[in-house]
C-alpha cells in the first residue's frame, strides 16, 4: 500500500461486498483525481461519481439485469478511460498496447 498512488494510475474491479457495503459493484478511480471527474459521463446511464470514496460506481445488480452485461462493463470501463483522457490529460496514444509479434518456433 505504501506505493498504491504514488504515479499516475487508472484502477478498476470488482467488489463482492461486505457487511459495511453489502451491495456488490464495478469500481474504478484515476490517481491523481482529474478535474471534473464528477461530473464526467459514464455509461452505462446508471454508473456514477461517489464523492465519500472518489471513486465511479456501477452497481453489480445493474450490469446484471442489463441486455448486454459484458458490453456494460466495457462501456463503464471505457469511459472511465475516456475521462482519464480527456480530464486527466494522459496521452492516449502512449498508453495504446501494442501486440508483440510471436516468437519465430525452432
Amino acid at each position: 500500500m505504501r506505493y498504491d498512488v504514488d504515479a499516475e494510475q487508472l484502477n478498476a474491479g470488482f467488489w463482492p461486498g461486505d457487511d459495511t457495503t453489502p451491495e456488490a459493484r464495478f469500481w474504478a478511480y484515476v490517481v491523481p483525481r482529474p478535474d471534473g471527474c464528477e461530473v464526467a459521463p459514464i455509461r452505462p446511464a446508471p454508473a456514477a461519481w461517489v464523492e465519500e470514496i472518489s471513486e465511479w460506481i456501477l452497481s453489480y445488480e445493474q450490469v446484471r439485469g442489463s441486455d448486454d452485461p459484458r458490453r456494460a462493463i466495457l462501456d463503464f470501463l471505457n469511459s472511465v478511460y475516456q475521462v482519464t483522457v480527456t480530464n486527466g490529460g494522459w496521452d492516449a496514444e502512449a498508453q495504446r498496447y501494442v501486440r508483440p509479434r510471436p516468437a519465430p518456433r525452432a
